[in-house]
């Protein structure tokens, strides 16, 4: 004799329908434009756990960058920009360096103010060139995206989610953000 499962008829249609629904719980496409440094490490972890989700994950970066790195986990969509890596490296480190220099609150202050209007241009820079990638751009747009997460630290991300027609997600915490569209 075989053993066998069965159950009522009415348990089974509910099965079959429910079964047939999980076609509809597929997970969306996010783009993510993130900020590099500690907000993107944070923000990878999310993306990671959404990719695992089963969301189609693609990440838009500079070619040059500190912590952002291809993963198995998402799409990596790189674009050139006009400075290089040890460039980058070089004036992250002097800002850094800042932290431990003595002197007064103003002079410190001052050279706080000038090492973040360097990685400022930086992030200007970069995200100039990504808006001048027609390529990118065009790929980005014929994707279809549901929604772009984004760091709005940086406005690029902002920027391209209008361009894109896309709703935006922030990912940063305690900033009340879209005042700027307000």
């Amino acid at each position: 004799m075989a053993l066998g499962l069965s159950a009522p008829p009415a348990v089974t249609a509910r099965l079959v329908v429910l079964l047939s629904l999980l076609g509809l719980a597929v997970g969306g496409k996010l783009l993510a434009v993130p900020v590099d440094g500690s907000h993107w490490l944070s923000m990878r972890q999310v993306l990671d756990s959404l990719r695992q989700r089963g969301h189609d994950v693609v990440v838009v970066a500079p070619e040059v960058s500190l912590d952002i790195k291809p993963s198995k986990n998402f799409v990596m969509k790189m674009y050139p920009v006009p400075f290089t890596q040890e460039g980058m490296e070089k004036d992250f480190q002097a800002f850094l360096q800042i932290s431990f220099e003595e002197g007064s609150f103003l002079t410190r202050f001052l050279k706080t103010y000038e090492g973040m209007k360097i990685l400022g241009e930086l992030s200007v820079l970069s995200c100039e060139e990504l808006l001048k990638n027609q390529e990118l751009l065009r790929y980005l747009q014929e994707s279809q995206f549901d929604a772009l997460l984004t760091d709005p630290v940086v406005p690029c991300g902002l920027i391209l989610a209008e361009h894109l027609s896309l709703p935006s997600v922030y990912f940063l915490r305690g900033v009340p953000c879209g005042l700027d569209f307000d």
